[in-house]
């Protein structure tokens, strides 16, 4: 009876356990089938926002492009910028111009120097050689001794006029090198080849006076004491020492003296009659004398 009991039991329990096998394995698949369709809903719903967020994300980076583009375009640098031209509000104290500044046009430096009359730093004689070099002169009316005055006062209102004068060599000293370099000057580099002092008769001798000639000929051209009529232009005043004879006395005294630098194809040894009745023979002609005088005064 105990083994009959015994099976019994066993086959019991074995019906039950198979019952609930049975109820499990439909519970899984209603559960596995329930999950199946909760993920494809949940993956519905999360590909559909996926969309939406995949359209937004969309429009935000054609926006976030465009919004490029309008910064690119203003930070663009114009033509100016790209070639390393800065330009700056004209309204502003540090303000430049855009264009660069016109080149001054080059002069010539050679010209009349009407301010300093000294002729070892006015530059003159150098522009006259120029001129003689360049241009054909011709002979002007004579300035006598007493107009010498004006000549030194104020040459500059006879630069550019060729000025003529006759009188005695009283003085030569060529001009070399070493002159320049002795004396510190440039007379020798501005073609200066020789210094007279020329002696001028006045209607007195309180009107007799004196001028300097810048020659571009060398001294062997001259004979002392001898009479020349010179034409050239008036470069200024310089200041010498000179000697005077006057009824056996002798006088030395440093003396500014008119300059002229002579045009060479207007220098002309003169014969002492011709200096005496040409040239000085002018102050015979009472009109003549006192018509210059006149205008002396």
């Amino acid at each position: 009876m105990k083994k009959v009991l015994i099976l019994s039991v066993i086959t019991s329990i074995i019906l039950l356990l198979s019952g609930c096998g049975e109820r499990m394995v439909q519970w899984s698949e209603t559960t596995s089938n329930k999950m199946e369709e909760s993920g494809k809903s949940a993956g519905d719903n999360i590909r559909e926002k996926g969309e939406g967020v995949s359209e937004k994300l969309d429009t935000y980076s054609q926006d976030t492009e465009a919004t490029n583009e309008g910064f690119k375009e203003e930070a663009k640098p114009n033509d100016e910028t790209e070639q390393g031209i800065t330009t700056q509000p004209s309204n502003t104290p540090d303000a430049s111009p855009t264009e660069s500044p016109k080149v001054a046009e080059k002069k010539d430096a050679l010209r009349w120097n009407k301010e300093d009359k000294a002729v070892m730093s006015n530059h003159n004689i150098k522009y006259a050689v120029k001129l003689l070099t360049d241009n054909a002169y011709e002979f002007s009316e004579y300035t006598y001794a007493e107009q010498f005055d004006r000549l030194t006062k104020s040459p500059s209102n006879y630069y550019g006029k060729i000025i003529s004068i006759a009188g005695t060599v009283s003085e030569i000293t060529p001009i070399t090198k070493d002159f320049d370099t002795k004396y510190r000057t440039t007379l020798y580099a501005d073609a200066i080849r020789s210094l007279l002092i020329i002696d001028v008769q006045g209607s007195s001798n309180d009107n007799n006076r004196s001028i300097l000639v810048y020659s571009t000929q060398t001294n062997d051209k001259f004979l002392l004491n001898a009479e020349y009529s010179i034409s050239g232009f008036l470069v200024g005043t310089d200041t010498t020492k000179l000697t005077v004879h006057l009824q056996g006395q002798t006088e030395t005294n440093y003396v500014e003296l008119p300059v002229i630098v002579p045009d060479k194809e207007l220098v002309y040894p003169m014969p002492h009659e011709e200096y005496i009745n040409g040239y000085l023979g002018a102050y015979s002609d009472d009109e003549f004398l006192k018509k210059m005088l006149d205008e002396l005064h």
